[in-house]
């Protein structure tokens, strides 16, 4: 009986050559560590190099998307792991501190993405959005645990993770050439929790927070699951294939460029996605029900009115204007012709069931005196575009740089203001 051969695949192959580069940079540096090092690495040839990444870079970058998916869903995990009764700040950080899995490695390769994005401008282009991408994850999370304790950030949510990035990095050095002196997660346990709270305020009691029902850590639109997904691709090309489309337009984007930037061939997005369409809709698909899930309302019954909106409008319209959502709206309405189902999507999922939130709780609240709506679906609606529609269109259409939280307050006191007749 003739022995069956079972040859490696070319997944196999990207992974043991990311496992030689995570090797090779960590020991010799990015410019120290050769092709032949990485592929000695892990007994690969320089041939099987080639066939799988076109330069070094290449293969430095997809070691960048593989450490940010262990980021994220330790980030996930730990807010998913919060019971209820636990102060959802000090639980997502304990969570974080006690499941830290980032050590030298980590910290070393993060040093030279760093060094290597400073000397050259192409790759500080593309490190600067697969960061921002990563930022953009955390303050989501984030934001969901300060929604469970009745809190909003008092600057920019992009701006606060930053900090805590930046924060962590600098602990896990620290521990590094310290470890008697600090662990790996130090930072994250003692300085974290404060620090949030000194850069948000209390807007609701958390006993009203906690009332609200427990759930997954981003809460589902019910506009999402009953929407087919026309095809199932993994969420690394999902990444890049959004960052592409965001950054060229649907024109503009070639799949060669998404391949070489996911570290795959075109025949295995064609594996996932039978067209260039097909990948779009996905990865616009994605964005958007990502974008829905991490709408948090804010909005609880017999709270004070005011606080309330202010915490719901402000969050709104932050999501709106970050830079993934003014891309998804930009693609959406470049192409509302060709995916018309895309529009639909977008328009139920971060215009309309927001607004419905809104229309039901303010049907049930104590406004004002003589502050009578008679068409509560008028006045949500009304309300919410008072606060996003010319922001969202200057930036948009017209290029206009994202409100700083000074503007975006003085926006929505302005919007409430006229909202009660004053």
């Amino acid at each position: 009986m003739a022995r069956t051969r079972t040859r490696p695949t070319r997944q196999d192959t990207i992974d043991q050559l990311l496992e030689g580069a995570r090797q090779a940079f960590v020991e010799r540096g990015f410019y120290g560590a050769r092709v032949e090092d990485i592929c000695a690495k892990v007994g690969l040839s320089r041939g099987a190099f080639y066939s799988a990444f076109g330069r070094k870079e290449d293969l430095f970058f997809a070691l960048y998307d593989r450490m940010a998916i262990e980021v994220r869903d330790l980030f996930a995990g730990s807010l998913n792991g919060v019971a209820r009764g636990q102060d959802p700040i000090d639980a997502l950080f304990g969570n974080l501190a006690g499941h830290y899995p980032l050590g030298r490695d980590w910290y070393v390769l993060n040093a030279e993405f760093t060094l290597f994005a400073i000397r050259h401008a192409d790759a500080a282009r593309i490190l600067g959005e697969k960061r921002h991408a990563l930022r953009t994850m955390i303050a989501q999370h984030l934001d969901v645990a300060l929604q469970r304790s009745g809190r909003q950030a008092v600057i920019a949510p992009e701006l606060l993770a930053r900090a805590l990035v930046g924060l962590a990095d600098a602990g896990l050095g620290q521990s590094l050439i310290e470890p008697d002196a600090l662990g790996p997660a130090t930072f994250i346990d003692t300085f974290m929790p404060p620090l949030v709270r000194a850069l948000s305020i209390q807007v609701l009691s958390p006993e009203a927070e906690s009332s609200r029902p427990s759930g997954d850590s981003l809460p589902p639109s019910p506009k999402i699951g009953s929407l087919p997904t026309e095809a199932a691709v993994p969420d690394r090309l999902l990444a890049v294939a959004q960052s592409a489309f965001i950054r060229d337009g649907y024109d503009n984007a070639r799949l060669s460029d998404i391949a070489k930037l996911a570290g795959v061939s075109k025949g295995t997005i064609y594996d996932h996605a039978p067209s260039k369409a097909a990948l779009f809709e996905a990865a616009v698909r994605a964005s958007i029900e990502r974008l829905a899930e991490a709408t948090g309302t804010g909005l609880v019954d017999g709270a004070e009115w005011r606080p309330a909106l202010e915490h719901f409008l402000i969050a709104h319209i932050r999501l709106h204007l970050s830079s993934e959502a003014v891309g998804v709206y930009r693609l959406v309405l470049s192409q509302k012709m060709n995916f018309p189902q895309l529009m639909q999507l977008y328009v139920d999922c971060l215009y309309r069931e927001p607004a419905k939130t809104l229309q039901n709780w303010l049907e049930i609240q104590v406004l004002p005196d003589d502050h009578v709506l008679r068409r509560m679906d008028k006045a949500a609606s009304m309300l919410m575009d008072m606060v996003l529609a010319e922001p969202l269109r200057q930036i948009a259409l017209g290029g206009a740089p994202e409100p700083g939280d000074h503007e975006i307050r003085e926006r929505v006191d302005e919007a409430l203001d006229m909202f009660c007749g004053r």
